[in-house]
């Protein structure tokens, strides 16, 4: 069965072709990261939509808690990657 999605940007619905399983939505990779950001900033994400507009709006928080949820290694910070990107 193929549902009308509606777009955010007032562009043509799309056909839904596929919706994950609740379970499947609770038990990915995207939902813990998701839960770790609400923890560590009080933020609550309803959407994948709303993760990724606090990512541009915020990459400062984002990416070094994105880089600590996927255990990347590395030297430095990232913190003059935010500064480049947002001019803070």
């Amino acid at each position: 069965m193929h549902q009308q999605s509606a777009t955010e940007n007032g562009s043509k619905p799309v056909d839904v072709v596929w919706t994950p399983s609740q379970n499947l939505v609770d038990s990915c990779a995207l939902t813990a990261f998701m839960e770790r950001a609400t923890k560590q900033y009080g933020r609550t994400f309803q959407s994948f939509e709303e993760l990724h507009s606090w990512s541009v709006q915020q990459p400062e928080k984002f990416w070094p808690l994105a880089a600590q949820f996927l255990d990347i290694k590395g030297c430095g910070s990232l913190e003059s990657v935010a500064i480049i990107v947002t001019g803070k």
